[in-house]
């Protein structure tokens, strides 16, 4: 099955607020996002009250997994990501989520 897309807000030096819209974690799926910059951070949201979750980063080829716990009910940044070490063919980022109780968004910083 494909992968979910990962929900994006670009920020630039003109437009520094903007609405966001959080998707919700795909475990089942795992997730992509379209990935050209190096100027992402991901923001991760834990809703499960008693249980951590860990959000998976996909190493580009060569390079090791980037694994992050997040405890429960907590909310993380995780960036900036570097490209050489997570980019995958296809200028994306793959995303594996260890279980669905969870929102995520990108930020992309374009200065």
């Amino acid at each position: 099955m494909a992968r979910t897309e990962i929900g994006k807000v670009t920020l630039d030096a003109f437009k520094t607020n903007k609405k966001v819209t959080a998707t919700s974690l795909d475990a089942t799926n795992d997730m992509y996002l379209d990935y050209k910059n190096d100027n992402v951070c991901l923001v991760v949201a834990n809703s499960d009250a008693s249980d951590p979750i860990t959000i998976t980063i996909k190493g580009a080829p060569g390079f090791s997994d980037l694994a992050i716990s997040i405890p429960k009910s907590e909310t993380h940044v995780i960036g900036n990501l570097e490209s050489a070490y997570f980019k995958q063919e296809g200028e994306k980022l793959f995303v594996n989520p260890s279980a669905a109780t969870g929102t995520i968004f990108a930020i992309e910083d374009v200065i």
